[in-house]
């Protein structure tokens, strides 16, 4: 019987937009010119069926006003140690009649200093910087900038003095010059990434170049450097010839075609889903989350010139995190019977017109559960008409339920054509974060068949990050992808047991898992193992509110650096933590720090206090 179901739909699923035709236009348009009653009454229902099956899979759908945000820059000043300086209106005037991989996606830039370092700062006043750069002890020139030879000169002045200088794919004949470059040559492909001992997929381009003397080539691609180094007096410069922002982009958010629509790879039942976003095959069955590695990677770059003093990515007394989520589905009270199972935080994404009453809400309240949306995006009300209600309204109707909400994931992981409406419309609805990124099941595992595997890091990374606009500036929300969906994608004990383990001692990630009430009795085992698997005191059980409490305080820590000496001033206890370095004067108390790895690098951390402290290097 499954096997005739499988059969029967996915034939329907696959020739619908051909079905009225081939029926009605090739086989029962003749018949109608006979007389037989019968034959023209079998003609009429034919005609009938074929069309409410087109409409089914087409239906007609009554689009509502969407509240909808444009990105904008975030200017930061929190610390002196790193400055990135972004040119806004060049970015927004290249974007504005650029394909995708012609835009500038510097701001990527913010993504990989707000999570590797915490404390930077961010500017786009070039005036200012002119005035100011001594101040700082690195300086991020993205590709969007215009330097003339004024600034240039005081560039060399800076580097000159000892500042460090990362150039990030130039193009102006004066900057490469400074930075070592004879000539710059063609823009070429580059799919992959050959990173230390991993091979990352990071589709991007880069440009080949002829070097002068006393440059050191970092890292390249064949014969073709893609990161260079200069000493340049007492500082020195690093220049990435690859397009780091449009690699990093199509990694953590996706890619689109060159006209931001989202391809449809015919995967799933859902017309177009997250997974659509994925931008190499090789992430579809991934447990290396490769965006971190690239990203830590180029901080580690800098770290080699200067001390810089890192934040880390979760309280102090944790290694890792787990975000326990669940999707309602519109069960209603019966959405409690996982928790009870559990025990435990989570978050739970709640369908706006789920039965479910305040009276489970607050039960489900006591064991410190966050509620979320399930956004639906495309509302099926009838047959072949979809009626959509704002996400406004929708957020609205659950609020009345379970008060402020901050989180989404949209039902089905429905995404649409757009590349970047998504997000637009969830922050002109003021939600903090989304984690619709993820692994989805085809329709053929929803109807118990077997499936390809379809899980871990589709989108190189655990930790939260910013996404960007048409116009390449950052949105006021976080994407948190989560990894595991039930057993779908073919998860096993041991795909639970390795991501935790790795999460915990190699790349300290978020594990975001995803358990729905209706499949909990096919997936009792599996959430229950996860549970056992879960539970080492280094993990931080917890869930998107409260995490996005946390992430929010760390980027308030301040961090002033004068010589070899550090001011902080936190709002938090936290953990700070620095390359070859293993002793630190806090406080003029000589400390210790524990020793750990990342990429295959020595750090030693240390815990600070809440409030005001001067930290020394010895």
């Amino acid at each position: 019987m499954n096997h005739m179901k499988k059969i029967i739909f996915l034939f329907l699923h696959r020739i619908h937009t051909f079905l009225y035709f081939i029926i009605s236009g090739i086989f029962f348009i003749p018949l109608f010119l006979t007389s037989n009653f019968y034959i023209m009454i079998l003609f009429f229902i034919s005609i009938f069926i074929s069309l409410l099956h087109y409409f089914i899979f087409n239906p007609i759908t009554f689009d509502v006003k969407e509240k909808t945000s444009d990105g904008s820059f975030f200017a930061k000043h929190s610390s002196n140690q790193i400055l990135l300086f972004v040119d806004t209106d060049y970015i927004k005037n290249v974007n504005s009649k650029s394909k995708f991989s012609e835009c500038i996606w510097d701001h990527t830039w913010f993504n990989t200093l707000e999570q590797e370092v915490g404390s930077f700062s961010v500017t786009n006043e070039s005036k200012k910087l002119i005035k100011k750069m001594n101040n700082y002890s690195v300086v991020i020139f993205s590709n969007s900038n215009k330097i003339n030879k004024e600034f240039l000169e005081k560039i060399k002045n800076f580097t000159r003095s000892g500042g460090i200088v990362v150039f990030n794919y130039p193009s102006e004949t004066n900057v490469c010059d400074f930075a070592g470059l004879k000539s710059l040559g063609k823009t070429q492909l580059l799919n992959m990434l050959h990173l230390m001992k991993y091979k990352i997929p990071f589709k991007t381009k880069f440009k080949t170049a002829k070097l002068k003397e006393n440059v050191e080539v970092i890292l390249k691609e064949k014969e073709s450097p893609l990161i260079i180094r200069k000493k340049y007096g007492k500082g020195t410069i690093i220049t990435i010839l690859f397009d780091y922002g449009l690699g990093l982009l199509s990694l953590q958010q996706g890619k689109p075609d060159e006209n931001f629509n989202v391809i449809n790879h015919k995967r799933g039942f859902y017309n177009l889903d997250t997974p659509d976003l994925v931008s190499s095959e090789n992430l579809v069955s991934n447990f290396i989350p490769y965006a971190d590695i690239v990203e830590r990677y180029i901080v580690s770059l800098i770290e080699n010139e200067t001390s810089i003093i890192r934040l880390w990515y979760f309280p102090p007394e944790y290694n890792s995190a787990v975000i326990m989520s669940h999707d309602e589905e519109g069960i209603g009270d019966k959405a409690i019977d996982i928790v009870d199972m559990e025990k435990t935080t989570s978050s739970y994404s709640i369908v706006p017109y789920s039965p479910i009453s305040k009276d489970t809400i607050n039960r489900m309240k006591k064991y410190d559960v966050d509620f979320g949306l399930h956004w639906i995006r495309l509302n099926r009300k009838f047959i072949i008409f979809n009626r959509k209600d704002s996400l406004d309204n929708q957020i609205k109707k659950l609020e009345n339920k379970t008060g402020k909400i901050v989180f989404n994931r949209t039902h089905h992981l429905d995404w649409g054509t757009d590349f970047m409406l998504h997000f637009k419309i969830l922050c002109g609805n003021k939600i903090k974060i989304d984690s619709s990124y993820g692994p989805n099941p085809k329709i053929d595992e929803l109807y118990g068949f077997s499936a390809s595997d379809l899980k871990g890091y589709l989108f190189g990374t655990g930790l939260p990050y910013i996404p960007l606009d048409r116009n390449g500036l950052p949105l006021r929300i976080y994407e948190i992808p989560f990894q595991f969906q039930e057993n779908f994608g073919n998860v096993t004990f041991q795909d639970m047991k390795k991501i935790l383990n790795e999460s915990m001692n190699k790349y300290y990630q978020i594990t975001s898992v995803n358990y729905h009430p209706i499949f909990l009795e096919r997936s009792k085992k599996y959430l229950k193992y996860f549970l056992k698997v879960s539970k080492p005191k280094q993990i931080w059980k917890t869930n998107f509110r409260r995490f996005y409490g946390w992430w929010v305080k760390r980027a308030l820590i301040k961090i002033s650096k004068e010589g070899h000496n550090f001011n902080i001033t936190s709002p938090i206890k936290f953990k700070l933590f620095i390359k070859n370095t293993q002793f630190l004067n806090i406080d003029k108390k000589r400390t210790k720090g524990k020793p750990f790895k990342i990429n295959d690098l020595n750090y030693h951390y240390f815990f600070i206090p809440k409030g005001k402290h001067t930290i020394k290097l010895i």
